[in-house]
């Protein structure tokens, strides 16, 4: 329209002027958005009720037109809120005493008395009972505010006359866009008085001009029905109450569903089926027209987007639609590999309510978008891989785990050979969005991919844990030879840095500086290897790595390497040669039957500061086993820390709980709980086995020391609590010194404690402390 106005004030005349008038029509046409507007039927739900009209409901009320008042205007009046009606917002009103009702700037006369809906009036029509009425010698018209509601009170005569009023009803007007009518009942006058019958007709309704309005038509004295531009104007049934009428806007825009694209191999069309809804007192999706769902999408490196409809599929409702859309990669000039595509679906339903998928679009219409998400959804166009990738500024990709980074490329690709990938400077920015997950390969595998730095030192920091999701033969390795070292930090919050999961095997971690954010529970980690359902995770390797926390050397790591889930168990797992720092409560935890013949060997576990720990620490804990586990060659030593439970703690080096059928082999181990740990009396373990399965302890080096017993607790080199199923253990050629002494309590301190049949040959025991 403002474009018209320009040209005729510019004074283009005659033909000219009508041309360019119906070139602009056309336009305006074709695009929707001149004519895209609310009306009383696409917007409204009519509903009834039989609730109780209320009266004055214990508000304090603002009499606008008083007794014996004919033809009265209560002129224009401030809404308390600003009332949206038909998309329009207003915040002004106006009344009359025969039961009419109007929005807008332009107040009634009080002369509306010909009943007629389709009639043109300034403003909007609002018609509870709309007739050539009067307030009669006790009547009024009056209005209240509370809590988002206007009530406006009638109490009127009708038919029209001097006397007393006999019909009472009351208007609500809510802050959400509602319109709602409460007739009275034969409850005690003056309150809830009923409407008798009016041989002179009368109208109910709501109306936005002479052929956009809302009709009723009374069919009983408490029923009624509702026509949609047909106007009833000569109701004269009585109305004896309770009876309400609701008029409920749609005024909420539709629900897209969340499904996104996947990354897939090829370069051909895109579908996308969403479910697209419209909820309570919706007035429906269109599934024909101009106005139906689209699709928009662009290359991420294009300027402007292209569209195109989505295709209705038959098995939904206009509230609950079903919806294929495609993306044309024609209308984008034709896709290749490493092609990122950027996409987001807007709706809108029969009322013009508007949303879109991802949020964001602001739209007149689903033609005419005027501000596009600026975070659309996405997905690319995967590349092949093979020989060496470079990852880091500059380099092939930027990141590892972020959105379009090489997991995500590499895990929708296809490997058609070894990948090397090259970490060629610092990645500060990981979010561990992203798994690397199983990839395609190409005749010819399986091939493997090796993560490692290059050119130097690299450092990555991550503020979640790293995935390998179901991947086979994935290898991070840190070169971590003095010139050329790889460090994976999460310097903060819960969660660990590397995770293993979903079938995850053959997989090697190895010479790498990890460290994360210790402390508090076992949602803070280094390496976990997560058991579920969906596959084992087998054969995998930790070797040669430094695992620490990357706070406070007091605040530790709850647990170093974690094995959790219960529904399958990782398969030939070796965990070897690493150093495990500064722990607070598990070094090595193999928790709850989570574990099949596992290697832990050669692992060096200490401290460096006293750790604040809640209640107790384990150097290697294995809890559950099955198969053939061996434990051999550790060294744990210097488990300082400081204990914030009073009532118990405890220090054990190894611990294990082995199944029935199982054999745990613990050997050439030494464990070292010596004189400089920092608490008090309570429970030494070097060694402590309970469970079912054949236990073998042999050739090991233990030392407990510590400081004095001050309560009741033992002390322990090796502490076997066996079962009645649980085959004698065997604990051969083991070294050990007892050096714990009591103070003032009363704990013992044994070389070797069992409570069942044991065999025990040529071990070593030294005890010189008091209650040794």
């Amino acid at each position: 329209m403002q474009k018209l106005l320009f040209l005729s004030q510019h004074k283009l005349m005659g033909r000219k002027v009508s041309k360019i008038i119906f070139f602009f029509s056309l336009i305006l046409f074709f695009t929707g958005s001149a004519y895209a507007q609310k009306t009383v039927s696409s917007t409204y739900t009519f509903t009834t009720g039989t609730g109780t009209y209320g009266g004055d409901l214990g508000l304090s009320y603002t009499t606008v037109i008083g007794a014996n008042q004919d033809n009265a205007t209560s002129g224009l009046r401030n809404l308390p809120f600003t009332f949206n009606y038909l998309g329009q917002d207003y915040t002004q009103w106006s009344v009359t005493s025969n039961g009419l009702i109007t929005l807008g700037g332009t107040a009634l006369t009080g002369n509306e008395t010909s009943n007629s809906m389709a009639a043109s009036i300034p403003g909007i029509k609002i018609a509870p009972y709309w007739d050539d009425l009067a307030t009669g010698t006790n009547g009024y018209v009056k209005y209240a505010y509370y809590y988002g509601t206007m009530y406006i009170n009638f109490r009127l005569t009708a038919p029209k006359s001097a006397g007393a009023a006999n019909a009472e009803f009351q208007v609500r007007l809510t802050a959400s866009g509602g319109i709602s009518f409460y007739y009275g009942s034969t409850a005690s006058w003056p309150a809830f008085q009923s409407i008798g019958t009016n041989a002179g007709g009368y109208s109910i309704g709501i109306g936005n001009s002479a052929t956009d309005f809302a009709s009723v038509t009374m069919t009983g004295a408490t029923t009624a029905t509702c026509a949609f531009g047909t106007a009833n104007d000569a109701n004269t049934r009585s109305i004896t109450g309770p009876f309400d009428i609701y008029f409920t806007p749609d005024n909420t825009p539709p629900t897209i569903s969340n499904e996104t694209i996947a990354n897939i191999a090829g370069t051909g069309n895109r579908t996308l089926t969403k479910t697209i809804g419209d909820g309570y007192n919706g007035k429906g999706i269109p599934t024909s027209g101009s106005y139906i769902p689209r699709i928009y999408y662009k290359k991420s490196t294009d300027a402007t987007y292209v569209s195109t409809p989505g295709q209705y599929v038959s098995s939904g409702t206009q509230t609950n639609t079903v919806w294929d859309f495609t993306v044309d990669h024609s209308l984008l000039g034709g896709v290749v590999a490493g092609d990122v595509i950027q996409y987001f679906v807007i709706a809108q339903d029969n009322n013009f309510n508007i949303s879109s998928n991802p949020t964001g679009a602001v739209a007149t219409d689903v033609n005419t978008i005027t501000t596009y998400p600026t975070s659309p959804s996405s997905y690319f166009i995967p590349s092949n891989f093979s020989g060496v990738v470079t990852v880091g500024t500059g380099g092939d990709y930027e990141s590892l785990s972020n959105a379009g980074g090489l997991f995500e490329q590499i895990s929708a690709g296809t490997v058609l050979g070894d990948v090397t990938v090259n970490i060629i400077s610092d990645l500060p920015g990981e979010t561990g969005t992203i798994s690397l997950s199983a990839w395609a390969e190409d005749a010819g595998g399986p091939y493997t991919v090796t993560i490692k730095p290059n050119g130097g030192a690299r450092t990555i920091t991550t503020t979640n844990a790293l995935k390998l999701n179901g991947t086979t033969g994935v290898t991070i390795d840190g070169l971590n030879d003095g010139t050329n070292s790889l460090s994976i930090l999460k310097p903060a919050s819960s969660g660990g840095i590397l995770v293993l999961q979903n079938g995850a095997s053959d997989n090697t971690i190895t010479n790498t500086y990890l460290s994360a954010y210790g402390y508090t529970s076992s949602s803070y980690y280094v390496i976990s290897i997560y058991n579920s359902s969906a596959a084992v995770n087998s054969n995998n390797t930790i070797s040669n790595n430094t695992i620490t926390t990357s706070s406070s050397p007091t605040r530790g790591i709850y647990a170093g390497i974690m094995f959790t889930g219960t529904s399958s168990r990782a398969d030939g797992t070796v965990i070897d040669n690493n150093k495990l720092i500064d722990i607070y409560q598990y070094a090595i935890w193999i928790n709850n039957n989570t574990a099949v013949n596992t290697v832990v060997s050669n692992n060096e576990i200490y401290n460096t500061a006293a750790v604040s720990s809640n209640r107790y620490f384990n150097g290697i804990y294995v809890y559950g086993n099955i198969g053939t586990t061996n434990v051999f060659n550790n060294y744990i030593h210097d488990i300082l820390f400081s204990s914030t439970n009073s009532t118990f703690y405890a220090a054990t080096g190894i611990y294990s709980n082995p199944s029935g059928g199982s054999v745990l082999n613990v050997y050439n181990n030494v464990v070292a709980l010596d004189e400089t740990t920092l608490h008090e009396a309570n429970a030494y373990k070097a060694i402590s086995v309970y469970g079912y399965g054949t236990t073998n302890i042999s050739y090991n080096s233990i030392y407990v020391g510590g400081s004095a017993v001050t309560d009741s607790y033992g002390s322990y080199g090796i502490y076997v609590l066996s079962t009645a199923a649980m085959p004698a253990p065997i604990i051969k050629n083991n070294a050990i010194f007892m050096a714990r002494s009591n103070s003032t309590g009363t704990g013992k301190h044994y070389g070797i404690y069992t409570a069942s049949t044991v065999t025990s040959d040529y071990n070593d025991i030294f005890a010189n402390g008091t209650g040794g």
